[in-house]
């Protein structure tokens, strides 16, 4: 039997005695006094697992799925039949950015979690638009799913001093490995810190700095987590932390298997850290004014692909100034960081960097990792401000090795090659540069000249320089005992350095400081064939062989004199 009561609100319906009812009907008719949906509630006997209601009834009735009527009758909200998911404003949350929803969130979360306990597999949940303010941790179930309504107005705010959001297989035993199969998602939401509301400028001072303990999202051992079109803002921690857990025998388990899709962080002191994992997939994500983008902590095999990087410069962490112009160098401000020796095989491709201080620092002992395919524009107005004069590129600290950039497009909004700067350390070794123009190289070894004598030179340490190509123009600089590094060149340069080496109509000259010379000394393009009176003794040394087309044979410079001589000795 179905009974319409004229509309009756589900709190009205069954928080009081009207209507009073002798023989209540199999399935109710009712306004939802949160949401104003109409809504069937269906009478029932027991739990979705087919357990008796009676037999735990004070523990497992929610008041928002499975409620009372009267004695041993219960109703249960006809959709759960159907596993669609939960609304949060079913459990009364308001999001009116307010009120206080943290017992919605958390009587929803203690739902789902019940029904895995029973095996029961409901577990998504749906916020619609509007903010929701809360103050404790929502937690998530492993194989879940989260969405919202849009990424723009269904937002999550919290200034909590840990996790806005957390992911976990048992919510009694939070250290819980992850299962090893299923995939959880969360997609279509706006998640704020206590910052949320600030207006996105490139630096403002926070006195007190950075807050580790607040983070948007907490994912820790896990497998196959989803994150997509989510706006993250304003966290004085993390907008998202991948952890690795210690286990009870002592034992590290990673978190794998991660992918981000069209995710936007902003204002957060970390955009995304990621400590003790791998294969992490980033796609199509922006980090704008961020303290720190991204950092990868001996995490390896991970992807950063067609990812926007902005401004990111300190706000949380120490910020650089005239005063101090280092310190930015010690992995503050950033938009990618690399750190730990495990952080091996990531892959940073097709990605766009403006504005910021210092792109990528790869710190002590990072190596085998790839820069491919991306855009450099430059630090924009920072690298002409005093207060901010070491823009790099990317920072190699020591023991940072076989790295490689290749196939980058370096240039400013009006198309001019912009400072290709970078910072080398002593012990940085083994670096390789690939780049698509002769000009990029030729600015690469202008730019960093200084960086090259005082990190390499200066320190007797030549064999650690880097070693860079322009395959276009088929140049390239090697690493040697040269006073200076410089590229094959085919066109006699305006400036020269000691041992730079010249091609040119099929032959190949050295600059000697004075003069570009041949392998024998002479100097360079001396006239080696012609008639007796065409050889050239002033710039003729011991040895050079000269083809005497009157006499038709070769003939030898003797000395430095004009003394000629055939091959047996003889006067010429």
């Amino acid at each position: 039997m179905v009974y319409n009561l004229n509309l009756f609100t589900t709190e009205d319906f069954f928080l009081s005695n009207c209507p009073n009812l002798t023989n209540y009907p199999d399935i109710v008719t009712l306004m939802d006094s949160f949401t104003n949906e109409i809504v069937n509630y269906i009478k029932v006997t027991n739990w979705l697992d087919g357990t008796a209601i009676s037999t735990d009834e004070a523990t497992f009735l929610d008041g928002t799925i499975f409620r009372k009527k009267a004695t041993d009758v219960y109703y249960a909200r006809e959709v759960i039949f159907n596993k669609t998911a939960l609304n949060i404003k079913w459990f009364g949350a308001k999001g009116d950015g307010i009120t206080d929803d943290t017992n919605a969130f958390n009587k929803a979360s203690d739902f789902v979690f019940e029904q895995r306990k029973r095996n029961v597999s409901i577990s998504s949940i749906y916020i619609p638009n509007g903010r929701f303010k809360i103050t404790e941790t929502f937690y998530i179930p492993l194989r879940g799913s989260l969405k919202g309504e849009s990424s723009l107005n269904s937002i999550i705010v919290g200034d909590i001093d840990g996790p806005l959001l957390r992911i976990l297989q048992s919510k009694t035993n939070p250290d819980e490995v992850y299962e090893q199969y299923g995939k959880t998602t969360i997609k279509d939401l706006s998640l704020g810190g206590k910052d949320f509301d600030d207006a996105p400028d490139a630096f403002i001072a926070k006195p007190d700095g950075f807050k580790p303990n607040k983070v948007g999202i907490l994912i820790t051992k896990m497998l196959r987590i989803e994150l997509d079109n989510l706006f993250i803002k304003g966290f004085e921690g993390y907008g998202i932390l991948y952890d690795a857990g210690l286990n009870s025998d002592g034992t590290i388990t990673g978190t794998y298997y991660q992918t981000l899709r069209g995710c936007y962080f902003t204002c957060n002191a970390i955009g995304l850290e990621a400590r003790t994992c791998t294969t992490i997939l980033l796609d199509n994500c922006e980090f704008r004014k961020n303290s720190r983008g991204i950092h990868f902590k001996d995490s390896f095999s991970n992807w950063i692909r067609n990812c926007i990087f902005e401004e990111n410069i300190a706000k949380y962490l120490a910020a650089p100034s005239a005063s101090n112009p280092l310190n930015y160098l010690n992995t503050s401000s950033s938009s990618i960081i690399l750190e730990g020796e495990a952080c091996k095989n990531i892959t940073i491709s097709e990605c766009y960097f403006e504005g910021d201080l210092q792109n990528i620092v790869f710190n002590d002992f990072v190596s085998g990792n790839i820069v491919r395919g991306c855009f450099f524009i430059g630090a924009s107005i920072h690298q002409k401000t005093p207060d901010f004069p070491l823009f790099r590129i990317a920072v190699f600290k020591d023991q940072a090795r076989e790295n490689l950039f290749e196939s980058n497009t370096y240039l400013t909004e009006n198309n001019a090659v912009p400072p290709i700067r970078f910072k080398f350390f002593p012990q940085a070794k083994n670096n390789v540069f690939k780049f698509l123009l002769k000009e990029y190289l030729e600015k690469f070894i202008n730019d960093n000249t200084d960086d090259f004598q005082n990190s390499y030179i200066n320190n007797n340490l030549i064999h650690n320089m880097p070693i860079a190509f322009a395959d276009s123009a088929n140049q390239k600089f090697e690493r040697n005992k040269r006073n200076q590094i410089r590229p094959y060149i085919q066109e006699e340069p305006a400036e020269r350095f000691i041992n730079d080496v010249l091609i040119k109509n099929g032959k190949v000259g050295i600059w000697n400081g004075v003069v570009w010379t041949e392998g024998d000394g002479s100097t360079f393009g001396v006239k080696r064939f012609g008639n007796t009176n065409e050889k050239d003794p002033d710039q003729s040394v011991t040895g050079l062989v000269y083809f005497d087309t009157q006499l038709n044979k070769p003939i030898f410079k003797k000395n430095n004199l004009a003394d000629w001589v055939y091959a047996d000795g003889s006067p010429a």
